[in-house]
This record gives C-alpha cells, structure tokens and sequence, in this order.
C-alpha cells in the first residue's frame, strides 16, 4: 500500500501551529485534503497510515514527512523519494518537482505558490495574492477552496510521476537498483536528521565572539594594507574585481552625515558662508577637506548624504576567467574571485594570500557555522539536512548546516567540532578512496602498501620530493610534504588535471603554479603506471559507452561530454569526471550500504551524521556494550559492502565526548571548495 504526500504549510518549522492542509490519497484511490486549521480536523486516518510501517509513503523530496513528524505525527515504513526516482534514471537531469512532472507526466503544474520577501502567498483565481502566514483572514473566503483544490491537484500529479517514473526504471532495468540500494537510503537520511547532532551554544557565543575579534583584524588589516576605505566589501565581487585588476580603481560611496553638517557643506560650496575658512570659489578637491575624507570626491550632494568616490590604486594583477555555471555552461560577466582561481594565479601576492587563506576561512566559520547554529538549534541540538541527490557521484551533500565543508583539522576546526558534545562513538575509514584506487586498478605498489599496512602519503611523498623528512614543512608553505602528497593522492580519486591540482595545493598552503603541478602529475604517472593504465582504460570506456559504473552498479552518463570532440574544454571534464564518478561513486556505495546495515543491526547506538567517510553515533551509557558494539561497527563498516576488494578496507570506530575527538579531512573540505568553482558543464 502506498500514502501519496503533499502538505501546505505556513512556514518551514514542522509545528500543528503551522500545518494547514493534508493532501493524500491511498494507491489509486480518491485524493483527500484535511483542513488541519479546522476546529477538529479529521487526522485519525492520516495518522494510522503515516504510522503502520507496511504503508510505503511516497512525497517529492520527503519535507511533507519531516514536517509531520516534527508535529507529532508517527512516521514509519519505507520513504519514496521521487526525486530520488528521477535521480537514479538520470543524474544530470533538475530534479524539481515542475520540470519533472512535465518531462515525464506531460502535467504542468500549477505555480500560484510564491514566495516574496520571505513570505509564501498564494494566487487565487482572481489574482489577488493571500498571505499564507495569515491564513485566518481568508479561511472562509472562495480563494481558500481554490487553495485546496491546488493542493488536491499537487498530490495528483505527485502520484502520476511516481507510476511514470516507475515505468522508466523498469524499461531502463534501475528499479532492482533503486529498491535495494537507495529507498532504504532515504530512510536511514529521514531518521539521522531527526535524530539532530547535541550542540552546547554558550560554548558556540564564546567560539563566535573569539573568531569575530580575528575576523575584524584581518579586515582592518586588508584595508589598512591595500589602501581601502573602510566602506569597501571584500565579499564584494564588482569592487574586488576592481581593486585587483586594475592599477587604479574608483569605487563610488555614500557618506552619511547630520543634516545640518550637509546644510554647512552645501553653504561653503555655493559660497554663502562669508565666516567659513574654506577657499572662496567651488572646489570639490580642496574646500572641504574638514568634511570629506582624503581621496573621496564629491558627486552630488542628498539632505544627509555626501554621494561620491574614491579614488584608489589597485593591484594591477592579471585577471582571472570569469566562473562558469556547471550546470548550464553560463559563463559569467567578471573575473572570478573564488579562492581557488585567485590562489591559483596569483598564490604570491600577500594580499590575495590573507584573503583567501585567512579572512574568507574567519567569515565563512562566522556567517556559515557560528552564527547560523543558535538561530537553528532546537532543544539544545542542530537538525541538518542531507540531500541525496546533492551529488552526480552519489556522495551526500548537506545543508542547514553544510556538514561536509565544516572545517575538519588544526586548531579552529578542533574548536568547531569541540561544539558538539555527547555520548558519541565516531567511526571514519582510512584512506577510503586511495583502497578503492588500489583495488579497482590493481596497482602493485598501492596494494602493496595496503597490505602491508603503510602509509601511501609518506611514500609518495618520498618519490616525488626526495630525501627529506616527509613531515617537515618547507619554508613559503603552511603543510608538510606529506600534506601536499595526500593532497595528490586525493587529487588522482577526483580526476583532478594540472589546473585542479595547483588551486587544491594552493588553498591548503602550498603555493604551487600550473606548470608545477603538472610536473607532479608526470611524476606521480611514472610512479603509479598501473593506476594510470587503469585510468587511461577508463575513459576510453567512457567515451566508447557514454557512461562508466561503480562497483555498485550506479551509472555515471557522460555521452554529452564527448559529443563535440572540438571542444576540448568539455572532453577533459568528462575525462576527469569519469575517474572521479567511479572511485567517489564506489565510495559513496560502501558509505551507503555500510549506513543502511548499520541502522538495522544497532538500532541503540544510532547514527547522527555523515561527513565524508566519516559516521557519527551517539549512544545510551546503559545499555552500550563497548566492546560489542564498537565491534558490530567496525565489521559492517568494513566488510558489509560486499565487494570483492583487492586491499583490506580500515574503518576505526572510537568512544568521544565531542567531535573534535577525532577529525575530518581537510584535503576533502579543499577539494570540494575547488569543485564548486568546476569546469562548469551539464553533461549527460
């Protein structure tokens, strides 16, 4: 039995306060909507499907679920996600509800749903736009039965995309693939964001209020060292656009005064205070130093305010390509001003370097952690959201909070993960893609090294930069030259090319150009020659195919990539996307399996989150079995995948009071940070 799911809701926080309509039908029988804002709302019914876990709940995204829940309502059974459908058949496909029920249904939905100023209104009939934060003021009007007949006719076509797209993994042979490997998924996400991970916020005040102080320094220092008015935005484009690539700039500003100051100003000017030391005669440059600050030139004058500009020399540097947008190809107006395209032209400049390497880390731990978890923490716990189709590999993404690019090593990601506290047991595999690599391409010297239970980073290290002491870190560098080698090693399981490297390297502190990093790579083929056989074997498969698979069986489409051999630009993305979907995808599939097992063998120690390769449990002291349990991890996590592995795979499960008892990588947080700024391509 299948519960087809749409909700309307007054806002995003799941609360009784704020549901206002229930749409659901059972199978293929009549749609119903539950008028919640109703005195006594007839919710028996609703409430014994979304509890009886034989009832298979079926929503676009599973937001309708979440919300019931966070309500009050039970939520049991399996959750199909038809975006998670839509996703399987095709990755490269959006995955919005309109789109989808157009490109497979031929229904066009209807859109009088908007959303305006943080408000969500919707379109009745007549045009006139409701409030549905005000619902109250039109429930007894016409435009709220419209309202529900938008609703009855969402979950209508909810269910006619679920049996088309039903249809096409079939013909496509998927649906195997999509019940066993990612319907359980959905589930395990659903009750790992319910779950939510313990914060302590006056421990977060104290961190934000630590990391404002270095934040307002390396401003002050950026503007004090480039010449800036305090009015400049580094978090500007058009303004760092100007200042960085030009040998002067002008930036217009607006001086905001009392009035009576701007009356004074306007006087002097006009040469109407006979009292006034200014010079007589208008003279915008040199009159009205009292007021106007040196190198700000007066445009116009307002009741309070001084409208002008400033006049500045900039760094004169080369500029950057503009971004292109990875899923449409756009490409866009100005110059980026990314960290890793600025670090990868242009790592020597001082400047640039304290920007990229140190202010933009403080305002990202600011605006993006510290100051966004008191606003979201509920009960002294952050709930975050994890998208399963946030990846064409099949990795999770996450959002409110972005888990996966939360600062992982040194002493401010240590501070950050020290936020979290509780009973936890916290479990990561070692070196996950690199086993993958070793396996899948059968290289003598990573599978020797895996079996021999060394360390591949120290040896690459050695091969590529000599005799020296691998954990030294060298003068101009902020890591070691086993950090820069792990970088590398890393690199090679995203596909990543000489441009991709020098960005990741330069971002960590290792100030590397694109010709060096090239040299690494030539080295690192030399030294690896079997994996880079394997590769070569790789995306000859790609192109002959249009596609290339995991070990799980999930397909990663190409065929686009490789269409227009001319340009060569697109050819190398799908290259590189080729060895990256097979040994990210590959991983993303042991995460996956090893999470579905272990939410059904040990329900008592459940999961919290999923950062990379690394799990997060939390556990009840009474009735945790250290040794038991920690074993039950630790073997499902290596050996629950199921694949024929060359090397063995480590996945080290441990008892921590916080997450900063064991860290992240910080060489995914940079790969990632350089991955979002792409080659910018929507292939497929």
């Amino acid at each position: 039995m299948k519960l087809y799911l749409d909700i309307e809701t007054a806002s995003l926080v799941g609360s009784m306060d704020d549901l206002l309509l229930i749409g659901c039908a059972v199978d293929d029988g009549p749609v119903h909507v539950i008028d919640v804002t109703d005195p006594e709302p007839d919710l028996f019914m609703v409430r014994r499907l979304l509890a009886d876990p034989t009832v298979t709940k079926v929503s676009h995204t599973y937001f309708d679920e979440r919300f019931l829940a966070e309500a009050g309502f039970q939520v049991a059974g399996d959750i199909v996600d038809t975006k998670v459908m839509a996703w399987v058949l095709n990755e490269n496909t959006p995955l919005d509800l309109d789109w989808l029920t157009w490109r497979y249904a031929q229904v066009e939905m209807d859109k009088r749903l908007r959303r305006s100023g943080g408000h969500v209104y919707f379109e009745a009939d007549d045009g006139v736009r409701h409030d549905l934060a005000e619902w109250q003021t039109w429930h007894d009007t016409d435009a709220w039965q419209q309202f529900q007949d938008y609703n009855r006719r969402d979950v209508a076509a909810l269910r006619t995309l679920e049996q088309e797209l039903l249809t096409r993994l079939d013909e496509a042979e998927w649906t195997d693939y999509w019940l066993n490997e990612e319907v359980p998924y959905t589930r395990v996400l659903f009750d790992m964001e319910r779950r939510g991970l313990p914060i302590d916020l006056e421990a977060t005040a104290q961190l934000e209020a630590e990391v404002a102080v270095e934040h307002d320094q390396l401003k002050a220092e950026l503007l004090d060292e480039g010449g800036l008015p305090e009015s400049f935005n580094l978090n500007s484009q058009p303004q760092l656009v100007a200042y960085l690539f030009s040998r002067v700039c002008t930036l217009n500003d607006v001086l905001v005064y009392d009035v009576e100051t701007v009356q004074c100003l306007k006087s002097c000017l006009d040469g109407e205070h006979e009292d006034c030391d200014f010079a007589e005669g208008i003279d915008y440059f040199n009159c009205v130093v009292d007021f106007l600050p040196e190198g700000f030139t007066l445009d116009k004058l307002g009741r309070d305010r001084v409208h002008g500009h400033w006049t500045v020399k900039g760094r004169g540097l080369r500029a950057t390509p503009p971004p292109v947008n990875k899923v449409t190809g756009e490409v866009g107006k100005l110059p980026s001003t990314s960290s890793p395209e600025l670090l990868y032209a242009h790592a020597s400049d001082p400047w640039v370097r304290k920007l990229c390497t140190e202010y933009r880390k403080t305002e990202k731990l600011l605006t993006t952690y510290l100051r966004k978890f008191p606003a979201i923490a509920r009960g002294g716990r952050i709930y975050g959201h994890y998208n399963q189709t946030g990846t064409v590999t099949g990795r999770l993404s996450s959002f409110d909070p972005n888990m996966q690019n939360m600062p992982a090593r040194g002493d401010r990601g240590k501070k950050v993960r020290s936020l979290f506290v509780g009973n936890f047991v916290i479990a990561d595999y070692d070196q996950l893609e690199m086993r993958i690599m070793a396996s899948l391409s059968g290289d003598h010297r990573l599978v020797q090294v895996f079996q021999n239970g060394q360390d591949p980073h120290e040896m690459l290290a050695s091969a590529i930069f000599g005799d020296v002491d691998v954990l030294e870190v060298p003068r101009g560098a902020a890591c070691s030259y086993r950090d820069a080698a792990k970088t590398l090693n890393y690199a090679m399981g995203y596909g990543a090319g000489r441009r991709k490297v020098a960005q990741t390297l330069s971002l960590l502190g290792w100030p590397t150009s694109v010709d060096v990093a090239g040299g690494y790579l030539d080295e690192m083929e030399r030294f690896y020659h079997t994996l880079f056989e394997w590769k070569g074997q790789l995306i000859a498969e790609a192109h002959n195919k249009g596609h290339v698979s995991t070990l799980g069986g999930r397909r990663r489409r190409l065929r686009l990539a490789f269409k227009d051999t001319a340009n060569w630009k697109l050819v190398g993305y799908g290259e590189r996307q080729a060895v990256n979907a097979v040994v990210q995808g590959t991983a993303a599939d042991i995460i996956r399996r090893a999470m579905v097992q272990l939410d059904t063998a040990i329900p008592w120690v459940p999961m919290l989150a999923q950062v990379h390769d690394e799990l997060v449990f939390e556990y009840d002291p009474d009735t945790f079995i250290a040794p038991v349990d920690l074993g039950v991890i630790q073997s499902i996590g290596e050996k629950g995948h199921g694949f024929d592995l060359a090397v063995p795979l480590v996945f080290e499960p441990a008892v921590a009071t916080s997450w900063a008892d064991k860290g992240g990588s910080a060489v995914h947080e940079a790969l990632e940070e350089v991955a979002d700024v792409g080659d910018g391509s929507g292939v497929g």
